[in-house]
């Protein structure tokens, strides 16, 4: 296989999640398994091709709702745990009490943290959902050159210091796993933004990517290979 020549394609984003996702019925899931975490919130538009403008103003809505809900539920919470102390003193049969409502504001408020967070990351593998500022921020970072460096670190860690028997199975795509993490470490590329969320998910998925022991050796390098095509130069 031919050295690939890296460029960042308008379409590659599209073509990438193509080629890392399934598909079941008449709907497409991420290949991420952050999509059973119980907290995380998933909305209709992640199963569509693209987002409408009612559905991006619509996640633009949650996103400052949710920021909202963890601002407010910090800040009662800090004034709970301030009560608390001073009813220790003044009024110690109201101390518990306040304390427990203090914990329990703030378990409201870092749940809503993480529930945003992950909304933001399910949000940037949607191309429209850049119109969003915290999201088009969170891609800006996925395509960092920093970030970048991070997954081809994680590639290579796991090319040189797998089991034995993970090993032999990677060996079987070691020139695919090299190339990528040529591409991924190369300062002189700007990645889009979309393409490098889709691929950084799969990449630290412990299921369905390079990493799943029950992913067929054939079925890996085939997705590595049309990885590599989409980013050659079109």
């Amino acid at each position: 296989m031919r050295p690939a020549r890296w460029s960042s394609s308008r379409t590659l984003a599209t073509q990438t999640r193509e080629l890392l996702t399934v598909r079941s019925g008449d709907r497409y899931f991420s290949t991420s398994p952050r999509g059973v975490f119980p907290m995380r919130i998933r909305a209709s538009w992640t199963i569509l091709a693209s987002m409408t403008t009612r559905q991006v103003d619509e996640a633009a809505e949650r996103l400052h709702e949710l920021r909202a809900q963890v601002v407010a539920d910090l800040v009662l919470a800090a004034a709970a745990f301030g009560l608390a102390l001073a009813a220790s003193r003044l009024w110690p049969d109201l101390a518990l009490p306040l304390l427990v409502g203090a914990i329990g504001v703030a378990f409201l408020g870092m749940r809503a943290l993480v529930r945003r967070t992950f909304l933001v990351e399910d949000l940037a593998v949607e191309r429209d959902a850049y119109a969003i500022p915290d999201v088009c921020e969170f891609g800006r970072r996925a395509a960092s050159p920093e970030h970048r460096r991070e997954l081809a670190h994680s590639v290579r860690v796991a090319l040189t210091e797998s089991s034995y028997e993970e090993g032999a199975r990677l060996i079987a795509v070691r020139e695919e796993l090299e190339q990528l993490i040529a591409a991924l470490q190369d300062d002189r590329l700007r990645w889009e933004p979309q393409a490098a969320v889709t691929l950084g998910h799969w990449l630290t998925d412990p299921t369905g990517s390079f990493r799943d022991p029950s992913v067929p050796v054939l079925e890996l390098r085939s997705r590595l290979r049309g990885i590599l095509t989409q980013l050659q130069d079109q």
